[in-house]
Order: structure tokens, then sequence, then C-alpha cells
């Protein structure tokens, strides 16, 4: 059998056929909706960033500067788009990565004048293709310094992981090497959460560059109002030279900015069936023959209860749909509902349904559960806020190659928030904040310890640093608060709320110690839901 959300051959295939329309050409124009979360969502952060300045008496200096951004694994540059979205300004200076569709893609809209990344009249932006290889003293000036590097090292499914030894770790101290050599004022560094069992030796390695007061944000878009999970850590770099004094007053305030429990509908974020580009490339898979990991799997969950689905989901391989049946029986569900979303390339122990979409990797097998659908390569990028309709998507780009980008890209209103927090912190009034300190200048005091923030809505969320808060040599792992509602607390107001259903209740029972907390919260909720109104 295959990893845990490893396509099989047959669908790695089908993914990467060349689609001669192109994947991202839309059938129509995006729904109205879709259109006016994209065009919205960054004048109301960036106008929420000015009101909680206002209320601190913080005066904000970044807005009149024009901010020369470069990126390292650029893939969809979604830095530069979130800053083009906020309406700040900004002078687009390097790009880099490896990849070809990114190298395609970054081709497209930056290198090219007249490109949706860069205006006309505009000074071409540098295009490195390997920061391996790359000569930084060849790299312009840099007020602003973006790069997500590679997290198959950190993240939770690479089983057995060596972490910073990882061979694909290489970029994380090349990204080091950079910031010696070009020290921009602000650096905004992003990777998965389960960068954190390693955090203390992070933390040590970029206070080692001694220009450094280091913010670590744990940021999460659906802790922002967006129907995604993207959890995320963000460092967020600050170089003491230029750095406001008495910040801490601003970090406490700006790493609350935005953050809410309530949430968009996903509908607003996803195309209508009329609209996505298709036919999807692995439409086809049910109507072949089992390959034999399937049969594999089917054996091996034998015996265990399947909803019976009112309408198929098309598109989904034997082993996806007996997933997608067996995680509904076993949440007590009979069929899928408008607020189910679920991955089915996870095994069934680790899938979970949750009323927002799960967490988008390149190799995600979504199902949208109002739809009854798989997300599309090009939602993918959509889910993020990427402003599809506005990029150029060369018609040399697969299926494959879309779903990647939009695997990898950072949420834009995540990074965006990373990237308002740093640029609050930084004294962009004084002249040494475009200017490059000379190779022999000192800083002028030693950097902060790091602290760390969990950006999300709790009861009695106090908006103050974790207790780990400057312990870098502490073990790595995310912050936990006071006011978590216990799991037994959520299930016996679902009793309650569920009568005498024990079918119920003993469903929920046994998903309880299996689930994460929030999706757990989730399942209930949808449960009590559906069983209250009918």
């Amino acid at each position: 059998m295959p990893p845990r959300g490893a396509p099989t051959a047959r669908a790695s295939a089908a993914a990467d056929e060349a689609v001669p329309s192109g994947p991202a050409a839309l059938r129509g124009p995006l729904p109205q909706r879709v259109r006016a979360a994209l065009q919205s969502w960054g004048p109301g952060l960036l106008s929420r960033w000015r009101a909680a300045a206002r209320e601190i008496g913080h005066p904000l200096t970044a807005e009149g500067v024009r901010l020369r951004v470069g990126t390292d694994c650029s893939g969809l540059d979604a830095p530069v788009l979130a800053l083009r979205a906020m309406g700040l300004k900004c002078q687009h200076q390097c790009s880099c990565d490896s990849a070809k569709p990114a190298q395609a893609f970054l081709e497209a809209n930056v290198a090219r004048a007249g490109g949706p990344l860069r205006p006309l009249g505009s000074a071409a932006p540098r295009m490195f293709q390997d920061m391996l290889r790359r000569d930084h003293d060849a790299m312009p000036e840099l007020d602003v310094y973006a790069c997500g590097f590679p997290c198959q090292p950190f993240s939770l499914l690479h089983h057995g992981s060596r972490l910073l030894r990882e061979a694909k770790a290489r970029p994380f101290y090349t990204m080091l090497d950079t910031l010696r050599s070009r020290l921009p004022a602000l650096a905004v560094l992003e990777n998965v959460v389960g960068i954190y069992r390693v955090l203390g030796k992070i933390w040590r390695l970029l206070r080692a560059l001694g220009w450094y007061d280091v913010y670590t944000l744990t940021l999460d878009p659906k802790h922002m109002g967006e129907p995604v999970a993207r959890p995320r850590a963000y460092f967020v770099l600050v170089r003491v030279d230029v750095a406001v004094p008495n910040a801490d007053s601003v970090v406490a305030r700006m790493a609350r900015l935005g953050v809410t429990s309530e949430r968009a509908d996903l509908a607003d974020r996803v195309l209508t069936s009329d609209v996505v580009p298709g036919p999807a490339p692995a439409a086809a898979r049910g109507q072949q023959p089992p390959t034999s990991s399937e049969t594999k799997w089917r054996a091996q969950h034998q015996g265990r209860p399947q909803a019976r689905l009112s309408r198929p989901v098309h598109g989904l391989s034997e082993r996806e749909d007996g997933a997608l049946r067996i995680m509904l029986a076993e949440a007590g569900l009979r069929d899928l509902t408008p607020h189910v979303n679920v991955d089915v390339s996870q095994s069934v122990d680790r899938c979970t349904l949750t009323p927002y979409c799960p967490t988008v990797t390149p190799n995600a097998r979504i199902v949208l559960g109002q739809q009854r659908r798989l997300l599309s390569p090009i939602e993918k990028c959509l889910v993020h806020l990427v402003p599809v309709d506005q990029l150029r998507w060369p018609d040399s780009l697969t299926h494959g190659d879309v779903a990647r980008l939009g695997g990898n890209t950072m949420h834009l209103m995540a990074v965006g928030k990373a990237l308002l927090f740093g640029l609050a912190l930084v004294d962009w009034a004084s002249p040494a904040a475009r200017l490059r300190p000379p190779g022999d200048a000192k800083p002028p005091r030693a950097p902060a310890q790091p602290r760390q923030w969990s950006c999300r809505p709790r009861e009695g969320w106090p908006g103050g640093p974790c207790r780990r808060a400057g312990r870098p040599g502490s073990p790595g792992r995310p912050c936990r608060r006071a006011g978590r509602p216990e799991r037994r607390d959520v299930l016996a107001a679902a009793r309650d709320d569920l009568g005498g259903r024990a079918v119920l209740v003993a469903a929920l029972d046994d998903r309880r110690d299996v689930l994460p907390s929030h999706s757990f919260r989730s399942v209930v909720a949808d449960v009590v839901g559906r069983a209250c109104g009918a």
C-alpha cells in the first residue's frame, strides 16, 4: 500500500496529463461572492491594522514607503500578492524557485513586462532558479524578505524524519546565509507547525545572526474568519537597529489582529460546478478495475460500517469512496451534508470531517459536501485567496502542476497578517531602515529572547505570549492556553441536545479520543445540528 496521502500511479499519471486548454481556464467568470471575497479581504485587514495602531497610539510609518521585496521558494509569490491586495506600495526585487512549474508561473506573471505582478514601467525583478547555488551578493537590496522554505523535513506525515539533518532542509541554512548577507529590515519565514519539534534550535540559529528580534506566530486562516484550515508557523524577524522601542504593547495588539471566532461560508471561496475547469483529470477512475492496493485496503476494512450515499461523488477511487462512507457512518451520518468536508487521500483513522476546508496539500483529495465533488486544482489556489482570474496561467502547466502550486502556497490573509505584524515593529521613518548595515558594523544591542504567540480565539484569551516565551532551549511544541473546553464537557452537552438518541451519542463517544479537539467539536456540532433539525 502506498504511504498515507500519496497518490496511486494511476492518479499521478492522470493528474500530470497536460490539458491543452489549461487547467486554470475557467468556463465562465468567477461567481460574484468569490470575486467580492478576493477584493475585500486585503482592504479589510489593512483597515483593522490601522485601527489597532490607533487604539494603542502607535504610528504606522510603513504606508508611505515603497517596500523593496524579495522572495525565495517563491511558488505563487504569495507575499507579493498579499501586499498588493492590501494596497501597500511595493517594488518586487527578486524571486527564486527551483521547481519548473513555479518558474513558468513566475516568468508569465513577474518577469514579463505588464504581467500581473509587474506593472508597466517597473524594473524587471531578478529571477533566480536555485537559491542553493546563488551568489547572495548578486541579490538586489531588500527591505522585506520572505521565504517559505521546504516543509517536508518537518511535516508530521514524514515519519522517521531527521528534521534539520535532512537533505531537503538545506534551503533553511541557505536562507540563513541570505539573511546574513542582505540584512533586510524585516523578514518573514513560513513553515508547517511540525517545525516546533526543533523550535529551540531554530531560535538559536536565528539569534546567532546577531541582528534580529524573533517573533514566532502560529497562524491559521480558520481563526481569521476564513473557511479553510492551514496552521502554519511564521517567524517574523525585525532588525534590532530599526526596531520600534517599547514594542510589547504593539506586539500584543498586532498578534490579535484579525482573530475571530466567526467563519465565512466555504461556498464563498470555491467555484460553482459550471465554472470549474475540467473535466477533472481523474473523473473516470471509479469506472476502472481496482488496483492491488485498493483490493488490499478493502480487505483490511471489511466489516466496518459504511454510509449509503444518495448520490456518488464522481472521481473517487474505490478506496477513497470506501473511506468516505466509513467516516460518515462512524460519525453517525447517513449521507454527505453541506457542512461536511473531508480529505479522502488520508487513511480512515487520520481523516476528519470538518465544516471548513481541510488543510490543502499538493496531493489532497478534498470532498466538498455542499457540491458533492472534489476540490479542483485551481480551487486549491482560490481557497487561499489567490486571485486566479487576474493571473496568467501558462498552458504548459498541468492539473498536477496547478495542484502543487496551490498546495504549497501560503494563505494570503495569513502571510498578510505576518507582514503587517512585522511592518508595525519597524521604524520606517529611520533612514537606516532602507540601508543595509556595513559589513564591519555591529548591532547596537543584543537580540531579545525569542517569543511565541498562538493567534487563535479562545475564551478568556489574554493575548499575551505563551509560557515558553524567552526559553529558546525548551522543546518545541505548540502553545496551549487555559480555557480550552474539555471533550467530555462537549459530549455531555451534546447528550442533552440529542435526547435519547443513543446511537448518535455512542458514535460520537467512539470518536472522542481519535479526533483532534477542534475536529471533534466540529463533528459534534454538525451531528447535533442535523439531529435537532430533523
